[in-house]
């Protein structure tokens, strides 16, 4: 029998993926050590996860490895050859249907994306819409995007500023500055959230026109629209497809 410690957790006995609320860990149960029932010799480090126990396709919420799961290392007797070859471009082998709306203020453009969503076949999720159960508002972020399989990103005129450069000039009266519309604070880090969590190619803005974009996100699906969604639904169906999602198109 050999002891070892928990590297999902670094042998914290804690869930990594919460910093204020303590949970135990889901890999070691809380323990901070795993059991196993062979010698060490008869252990080897999980090649998919580099025996870091964690799935490498995420950067910011922590998945327990899906070869090892999260244990970190795997029985030389129960390898498969497969197991030993995997690397880290595996994905999900199907993206869920949930797909998460990240919005400001405006609500009418949220609704009718969320409607639009329903009537294709898939689950959009709204952060606000969904039960509190006691979780802090990263907390519930979190574990809401935890299976999500696609994030759009609803950018609309929520907030003006310019940056500090502009301003100083603005100041001293050259009247080629001014205000700039932008979107929420909140919208902009859940933008790089996702950008992380899923990729690139599984993330698209709807960005109403005359919002400044943020700045270094270049690559991102920009769809611009001019004053509801409904103008682009055909655009956001191609996305979807070509992410390969099956939509129920017989009722649009």
């Amino acid at each position: 029998m050999t002891l070892i410690d928990c590297k999902f957790c670094n042998g914290s006995g804690r869930d990594p993926n919460y910093n204020f609320t303590k949970y135990p860990c889901p890999v070691c149960n809380g323990e901070g050590r795993i059991t196993v029932d062979v010698s060490q010799d008869q252990l080897i480090d999980c090649k998919f996860c580099n025996g870091s126990g964690r799935d490498p396709n995420y950067n910011f919420t922590k998945y327990p490895c899906p070869v090892c799961e999260g244990r970190s290392f795997l029985i030389k007797h129960k390898v498969k050859k497969k197991e030993l070859n995997l690397d880290s471009s595996r994905k999900k082998s199907e993206f869920s249907n949930k797909i998460f709306i990240v919005h400001g203020h405006d609500e009418l453009s949220k609704e009718q994306l969320a409607r639009f969503l329903t009537k294709i076949g898939l689950n959009p999720i709204i952060l606000h819409e969904q039960p509190n159960r006691g979780r802090t508002l990263i907390e519930k972020f979190e574990e809401e995007c935890k299976d999500v399989g696609y994030a759009f990103v609803i950018m609309t005129a929520d907030d003006v500023g310019m940056d500090m450069k502009s301003y100083e000039k603005m100041k001293a009266g050259d009247s080629k500055y001014g205000l700039c519309l932008r979107s929420r604070q909140n919208v902009v880090f859940e933008l790089g959230f996702f950008f992380a969590q899923l990729g690139r190619n599984r993330v698209s803005c709807l960005l109403k026109n005359g919002i400044e974009k943020p700045t270094d996100i270049d690559g991102i699906v920009y769809i611009p629209f001019e004053e509801k969604i409904d103008e682009k639904f055909m655009d956001i169906i191609r996305e979807l497809q070509t992410s390969n999602y099956r939509l129920d198109l017989s009722k649009i």
